[in-house]
This record gives structure tokens, sequence and C-alpha cells, in this order.
């Protein structure tokens, strides 16, 4: 039984997640970084984590590659684009393109917590992961 939710961050500029990746550990959301973009679909379909949180380049560069792992029956992945800015035209492609969400700096616990919880309902995160995410 899965006791944390497990997110991999995929990204070319590791200093633009250092932020989010301890915002998330604060949730309980154990994270890896994976820093070469070219890996993304292989340890994504290797790792099986509950959440993909995705860099705004790597997911322009990927998208078709990593929607299809977001759709899967039997394990779907929560994949969450991270821009550098709110833009409401870039959160409705990314969700178009098969993200269940957008997000941007300045990131708040309150709405880190709101986006694991979202991708708990949609049934990306296992309910015993998110309930000791939720518990923080």
């Amino acid at each position: 039984m899965k006791d944390n939710v497990f997110a991999l961050m995929v990204h070319d500029h590791p200093e633009h997640f250092k932020e989010l990746e301890g915002m998330l550990k604060d949730l309980s959301v154990e994270t890896w970084n994976i820093g070469d973009s070219n890996l993304a679909g292989e340890m994504t379909s290797r790792y099986k984590p509950d959440l993909v949180f995705i860099e705004l380049s790597v997911w322009d560069r990927l998208h078709h590659q990593l929607a299809g792992l977001a759709r899967k029956a039997d394990r779907a992945v929560g994949i969450i684009v991270v821009g550098t800015k709110l833009d409401i035209e870039r959160y409705v492609s990314s969700i178009e393109q098969g993200a269940v969400g957008y997000i941007a700096p300045p990131f708040t616990f309150g709405g880190l917590n709101m986006i694991v919880h979202s991708a708990a309902m949609d049934g990306h995160v296992h309910p015993e992961a998110m309930a000791q995410a939720l518990a923080v």
C-alpha cells in the first residue's frame, strides 16, 4: 500500500523548481527531479508517479508523448504544467493538450494543496496517499 503521493518534476531549469519542491515536501509529496527532459516519458512509464510537474517549455516539446500517459485507464498520471507566470491562454492550452492543471509562481501552500487534491479527485492519486498528504 502506498504511503505518500509521489511526483516527478521534469524541467530544463531546476532553479525554477526549488521553491515548488520544498512546498510539495511540506504537503508530504515525495518528489524526484528529472533534469534530462528527453527521459520524461520513459521515467514516467517506469516509475508510475501519481503526479508529474512539468516545466512549460518541456511540455510544449513533449505533450504529444506525455498526454497518453495521463489518459491510461489502468494507471493515469496527473500532469501539472509549471509556467513562469499566470497565463489563462497557456492554462487552457495545457488542459486541452491533456494536463490536469497549470500553475505558476508565486506558489501558495493552499493552491498546491488544492491542485494535489484535485488530481486525487480525478483519480490520479491513490486515496491512501492523498489522505496522508491532506493530514499535514
